[in-house]
């Protein structure tokens, strides 16, 4: 799950975020309404969903190169490019969990 701090910085860097449409659909997705456990608001009085691990490495596209579990609590994105026949590491982003390491990892992209 991914830190309101975090959720509020890609917001602000412009993630596609899918807006909660109605109460229906807060339910077959198992949310309570006005449940923060998966989902967020960020006070425009919308309810967000929290972005799975796909549609985060989608929107860093080409940017992303690999995802790398290096223990049980470390997880790194690698950003880099390739380069005459392999990839360079332009940056490492680490996290606590593969999404927030990609989440990172999208907000140095956009950067």
């Amino acid at each position: 799950m991914l830190s309101y701090k975090l959720a509020k910085q890609l917001k602000d860097a412009g993630f596609p975020f899918r807006e909660v449409i109605d109460d229906n659909e807060m339910t077959i997705r198992g949310l309570e309404k006005n449940q923060l456990g998966m989902g967020f608001s960020f006070g425009d009085g919308k309810s967000y969903f929290e972005p799975t691990l796909s549609e985060l490495i989608k929107e860093c596209g080409d940017g992303l190169n690999a995802l790398i579990r290096k223990d049980k609590t470390i997880w790194v994105a690698d950003g880099g490019k390739w380069i005459g026949g392999f990839y360079g590491n332009e940056f490492c982003i680490i996290g606590k969990t593969p999404e927030e390491a990609v989440a990172k990892l999208y907000l140095k992209i956009k950067k």
